[in-house]
């Protein structure tokens, strides 16, 4: 006897994440693509939405936002832009499928998800995708029969903390951004404590921007290093400068906060 005889009409959706978590799970050697990215999200609409586009990239830009009077709105979140989207995207999968990675388990899930999340390919379904991509990373670090693992652990805990999730969505997404884009990049203590300085200005930014005066006071370093130590950012397209002399500031370049 079907659920429709007992007066509960089966949930399509519902029917299509389970069968994307069990894709997750019982096949986590897999490489991820965009292709499977795709199949996954039409999985979850499988009938006509007209607001959707089924297991096609978002055709637009994507932002949530509330207002907060008539002439000004809050974003809570903002999507990659649509042309920056494609290349993004497989950016984001070249990276969850590097084997060479040596990222703790959790933390490469963790990162995964707040950067697909960021990417925001499709017009809904993401946080889902998200979170059970986010399983398919924790299975692949499990050593056992992943059937003997309690499925859908990311998505049972997410929603049993959703209103931290939610939180932790709105706050700026740029230190995940970042750090992917430059995880070979090698730093200096003194390099990395400013620019985590620099990211958790954002999106207003660094009053005054980082000049060489307040580099050596959150470094505690000389003048001459902290010159260096910013020429060098600077070259490798890390910061970029503006004005000259004393007042030469530097801050993180747009592109890399993946900002409009």
């Amino acid at each position: 006897m079907t659920p429709e005889a007992f007066g509960s009409p089966l949930d399509r959706r519902a029917e299509g994440m389970a069968g994307l978590l069990l894709d997750c799970l019982l096949n986590p050697a897999a490489p991820l693509s965009v292709k499977r990215l795709c199949l996954w999200h039409k999985s979850l609409f499988p009938e006509s939405h007209p607001d959707v586009a089924a297991g096609q990239l978002r055709p637009g830009s994507f932002r949530v936002e509330s207002k907060a009077s008539e002439d000004l709105a809050i974003i809570h979140l903002m999507g990659v832009p649509r042309e920056h989207l494609v290349p993004e995207l497989h950016r984001f999968v070249e990276w969850f499928n590097d084997q060479d990675q040596t990222l703790d388990g959790l933390v490469r899930a963790s990162i995964a998800h707040l950067w697909f999340v960021t990417l925001h390919p499709f017009d809904d379904g993401n946080g889902q995708i998200a979170r059970a991509r986010a399983d398919l990373a924790l299975t692949q670090e499990r050593s056992t029969d992943p059937l003997d693992q309690a499925p859908g652990l990311i998505s049972s805990h997410i929603l049993l903390t959703r209103h931290v999730y939610y939180a932790a969505l709105q706050a700026d997404p740029c230190h995940s951004t970042f750090c992917a884009r430059h995880r070979e990049t090698p730093f200096n203590e003194r390099q990395r404590k400013v620019l985590n300085r620099l990211l958790d200005a954002e999106p207003d930014g660094f009053q005054d921007g980082m000049t060489t005066r307040n580099y050596v006071s959150l470094t505690h370093c000389s003048p001459i290093t902290a010159s260096r130590d910013l020429a060098e950012l600077t070259a490798a397209g890390i910061l970029r400068s503006a004005g000259a002399g004393r007042t030469t500031a530097y801050a993180i370049p747009g592109d890399d906060l993946v900002r409009t």
